[in-house]
């Protein structure tokens, strides 16, 4: 019996080269699809979902940025100065979240961002 014969190495990963080209042609595929207007139709949803896929995969799309904690020290400032109707107090209800609830009536409210109005 051979040693070998139920050792068989892992098949070797492709190249990130050949891994970026397949992606770049899948990339180029999908968007002449959504230029003929395939996308728009009634059954093209998923050519719009795997061109955006694709195209974070090779990076072409922006990272998200994570502000939890700028949401945090604005909603802690919320807490500090306004109460519930009732008059119980607010308690966020996860880190990161613009949801407040009141821990006398259980009433949840949803804070709205104000935004920097914009330099004309």
């Amino acid at each position: 019996m051979q040693p070998d014969l139920f050792d068989s190495p892992a098949p070797a990963p492709k190249p990130r080269d050949e891994r970026t080209a397949a992606l770049y042609r899948d990339l180029v595929k999908l968007g002449d699809m959504l230029g003929d207007g395939m996308g728009d139709e009634p059954d093209g949803k998923w050519i719009r979902d795997e061109y955006r896929r694709v195209a974070k995969a090779l990076g072409h799309c922006p990272p998200r940025r994570n502000r939890g904690a700028a949401i945090d020290v604005a909603v802690s400032k919320h807490l500090e100065t306004n109460r519930c109707e009732c008059g119980g107090l607010f308690k966020q209800t996860r880190s990161g979240s613009l949801r407040v609830f009141c821990t006398a009536c259980c009433t949840k409210y949803r804070l709205r961002e104000s935004k920097p109005a914009k330099a004309r």
